[in-house]
């Protein structure tokens, strides 16, 4: 069976380049240059940077009432994996 969507002019040969070809090309191409110490440097400005201040905020009511509206449904999820687990246990 053949592609009918398939156009044989469309198609192409694959196409092989040699070593010597690949290093002239390459050769001939310039690359940019990384300048002596560039990694101490950039780790130098990385280590400079202002360190984040962890804040000492108490937790507001929201936060505990988010947390708690989550912990309901995961506890249930919890209760309905233990009781389905059982359920397949005690029928055999």
């Amino acid at each position: 069976m053949t592609d009918k969507y398939r156009r044989p002019e469309a198609q192409t040969t694959p196409q092989t380049i040699s070593e010597n070809d690949l290093d002239e090309l390459l050769g001939n191409v310039d690359f940019a240059e990384v300048p002596e110490g560039f990694t101490q440097q950039v780790m130098q400005e990385i280590d400079q940077l202002p360190t984040p201040v962890a804040t000492d905020q108490k937790t507001q009511w929201w936060q505990w009432a988010a947390l708690i509206s989550g912990g309901i449904p995961a506890l249930f999820q919890l209760l309905a994996f233990i009781f389905s687990a059982w359920n397949v246990a005690s029928l055999g």
